[in-house]
């Protein structure tokens, strides 16, 4: 594939993927409400749209489909049929998003397009049953008259737009004249309220031959001025002709009041183009591995400020003036490390409403009535944050239909509604990012857990000394599953040990708390970022280890009288009426016959659980730039990754979830 081609297919794929992302979500808005009247509209731009743009990259199969779902809704808008089967019509538009995304995996994997000609006869067959039932069950319609008196008559209701006429005769040696028309036609759909074209369609060697001979006809409304007319069309490549002209459109409101309002109106709506136009212009579509170079960059930066700034040849130097320049550096250092992590900050949007399609199918296919809400899904995280946590939210929700919600007559049995809800929310607290998923179903039984767990050999004490957070806690274990038999969604042991797996690697935690027949909910805690970590930095030896302060409670300095033993000799301290384990951090190494009081301890606390570390010194406060292990280190118990120091020096990132367990 040549660079100009890659090029055109990447714009292809970002394009279809965000506009088939949009009719995904779209239809299933419009089921939920039972009519397709607020997603008509939007699913024609976005096959329309999808259609020319396959057209162009020859994409055949695409452009079929979205022509027969195109011509589909465009019946459906122009003639309002009654009786429509809602579910159908969704299916149809589900399925053909399905295949487009299946269609875009193949051309970035450069493999043959394929296409459904299945699934083309299907929209074609329910367009043929529309326009049967149309002709059978309505009145008829009057015949449609010439498009400029329709663009007239729409014009004399709305009385603030302009109408233009416009003809473009392309030169004789241009080739694929259509494809030239049709982009033209999308170029006017950005600025036009509305538009008619002749010919009405570009596929057809019909519509090419007409194009060549008699020029494309446009008539079209729009709001914005002249200048912005003429500017578009004589930027036309291959154009030998263009006539344009302004449709003298006289309304029936001439009174001074109405001319006054209509203005009104108008320099509302303009100021609020102008700054949606200002808004647009402000954003622009960067590769992401631009972004992960620059945050590679920024993180290096730091680290080597930190390199300079702390140099072991500055030792015991008075530097009045270098020190305040290291201090002017430190403070734009951070502003430009802030400024890159907002620009990787994305909205968990998108996510969210990926959710909206796992919820639909499952409760159709099971036979629950399963209403999803969405809250906070405009809460922003880091990028590389999102991609750990769409699979986990998966494996949650799909655990809340199979397990969580009831199906109907049960509900209804139990005096709830007979729909089941499902809540999915996001929300900012201080420097983490807090999810809930929370269901009305019948909530965990903590019996059948236990029962289970002790069968598959799981349990590390005896079954009645658990806690209603440690039995659902085991729920989290490899291989668990409370199902008998295994189904299309659940009961083979896959799941939620992924959900604990996929959020423990990006340093987040997983809490359950459920209610009998109330219902259950899961709070994910995840940081804003995994790229900088705020760390208390202790050393113990030679070594550095580097703690993340939001997870340390307390540094005590003890003596050994301090010191108590459990029955297994264990040591432990009092600390707010809690005995607390004393892990030696040097265990193993040659200070192991130090002194307690030597050292100092770094109270460690994560979701009510805390232990004690004993370390030789603690250095300070820093904050580093995480590095990930390579694969082949990958799974280090209780370590999360590595830093770089300021002197050269490594420093290995302990995982105070991992480490209390």
């Amino acid at each position: 594939m040549s660079n100009e081609n890659q090029l055109m297919a990447e714009m292809f794929i970002h394009e279809a993927t965000t506009l088939i992302e949009q009719l995904e979500n779209k239809i299933l808005e419009s089921e939920a409400t039972n009519s397709i009247d607020i997603a008509i509209n939007e699913i024609f731009r976005v096959m329309h749209t999808i259609k020319g743009n396959s057209m162009m990259m020859n994409y055949d199969g695409i452009a079929k489909t979205s022509h027969a779902l195109e011509d589909l809704f465009d019946f459906i808008r122009s003639n309002n049929p009654e009786n429509i089967n809602f579910n159908k019509i969704t299916d149809l538009v589900l399925d053909t998003v399905d295949y487009i995304k299946e269609e875009i995996e193949k051309i970035q994997n450069d493999q043959s397009l394929t296409r459904n000609l299945e699934l083309e006869e299907k929209i074609r067959n329910q367009l043929k049953s529309l326009k049967f039932m149309n002709e059978n069950d309505q009145e008829p319609k009057e015949d449609k008259k010439n498009k400029e008196e329709l663009l007239k008559k729409e014009l004399e209701v709305k009385g603030d737009q302009k109408a233009y006429q416009a003809r473009i005769v392309f030169d004789e040696n241009a080739e694929m004249v259509h494809i030239r028309a049709f982009s033209i036609c999308n170029q006017l759909t950005n600025i036009a309220v509305s538009l008619t074209t002749t010919p009405d369609e570009f596929e057809s060697e019909d519509s090419e031959k007409l194009i060549q001979e008699n020029g494309l006809e446009v008539i079209f409304t729009t709001e914005e001025n002249e200048d912005v007319i003429a500017s578009l069309f004589s930027s036309i490549p291959f154009a030998k002709d263009i006539e344009y002209k302004l449709i003298d459109v006289k309304t029936e409101k001439k009174d001074k009041e109405v001319k006054a309002e209509n203005k009104a109106k108008k320099d509302t709506k303009k100021k609020s183009n102008n700054a949606s136009s200002t808004s647009e212009q402000n954003y622009i579509s960067v590769k992401v591995k631009k972004l992960d170079k620059l945050m590679n960059l920024v993180t290096e930066l730091v680290v080597t400020e930190a390199m300079v700034t702390r140099n072991p040849d500055l030792d015991g130097l008075h530097l009045d003036n270098f020190n305040k320049a290291v201090k002017q550096m430190r403070k734009v250092v951070n502003d430009l490390q802030d400024v890159v992590m907002e620009v990787r900050m994305v909205p968990l949007e998108l996510t969210f409403l990926k959710m909206n399609r796992i919820v639909r199918d499952m409760a159709r296919k099971i036979e629950k009535k399963v209403k999803l809400v969405l809250i906070g899904q405009d809460t922003e995280v880091d990028k590389s944050i999102i991609e750990h946590i769409a699979d986990p939210l998966m494996h949650i929700i799909r655990n809340a239909v199979d397990h969580g919600i009831e199906m109907p007559e049960v509900r209804k049995n139990k005096g709830k509604d007979d729909t089941g809800k499902i809540v999915l929310e996001a929300r900012r607290v201080g420097g983490e990012i807090h999810i809930i998923i929370k269901d009305d179903g019948k909530g965990l039984d903590k019996d059948r857990i236990l029962s289970k767990a002790e069968e598959k050999g799981i349990l590390f004490k005896e079954p009645d000394s658990y806690t209603d957070e440690e039995i659902y806690d085991l729920i989290f274990q490899p291989g668990f599953s409370t199902n008998d038999q295994a189904t299309d969604f659940s009961g083979r042991g896959v799941g939620m040990d992924v959900v604990a797996k996929g959020i423990e690697k990006i340093g987040g935690k997983v809490q359950v708390s459920s209610a009998k027949d109330k219902g259950t909910e899961i709070l994910i805690r995840i940081p804003l970022t995994l790229a900088i970590v705020d760390c208390v930095l202790a050393e113990v030896g030679s070594s550095k280890y580097a703690i993340p302060i939001t997870s340390v409670k307390q540094l005590l300095k003890i003596e050994k009288e301090d010191i108590i033993k459990d029955p297994n000799g264990n040591e432990m301290i009092l600390y707010d009426d809690r005995a607390l384990k004393i892990i030696r951090a040097y265990r193993g190494t040659e200070k192991d016959d130090s002194e307690i009081h030597d050292g100092i301890l770094v109270l460690i606390e994560n979701d009510g659980k805390a232990i004690c570390y004993l370390v030789d010194e603690i250095i300070g406060e820093y904050q580093l730039v995480v590095k990930n292990f390579p694969k082949i280190i990958s799974d280090v118990h209780g370590v999360s990754g590595c830093a770089l120091l300021g002197n050269g020096d490594i420093s290995l990132i302990l995982d105070p979830s991992r480490l209390l367990k």
